[in-house]
């Protein structure tokens, strides 16, 4: 679901340590313990239910991260339709979760590889600006 582009250069590590710095700037929280590093992204409520995303890293691919959405049900059902204002057609509500969860983690993953990207060529091309001038 990302870019070749953006993943090309992808280092769980530098992600992960970008995310430990700067994960309030992403509405996230370092909730890692027992050795493995994990975040956790509130969302807005989907369908009327609070949902968590949960980052984590794959435990047998490098390349991958595993991602866990956690919903407070309150007992109501998430087999079940919802229509959206507007919207001719009903999805299911654990549907329109998955969804929101998935795009949730793509636009925190893609914002902060582009912000690692520009502090990167700042880093690289910055440092030849000040020392010409």
């Amino acid at each position: 679901f990302l870019s070749g582009e953006m993943i090309e250069n992808y280092d769980r590590t530098k992600l992960f340590d970008h995310f430990s710095s700067t994960g309030k700037s992403y509405k996230l929280h370092d909730c890692s313990g027992a050795g493995e590093r994990v975040f956790a992204c509130v969302m807005p409520k989907i369908a009327g239910l609070s949902c968590h995303v949960f980052i984590a890293a794959h435990e047998t691919v490098d390349s991958a991260l595993e991602v866990f959405t956690l919903c407070l049900t309150k007992g109501k059902r998430v087999d079940t339709y919802v229509a959206f204002e507007g919207s001719l057609f009903a999805e299911r509500i654990c549907d329109v979760v998955l969804e929101y969860s998935m795009t949730t983690v793509e636009n925190v993953i893609t914002a902060a590889a582009s912000k690692m990207r520009n502090v990167h060529l700042w880093r690289r091309l910055g440092s030849e600006f000040v020392s010409t001038s």
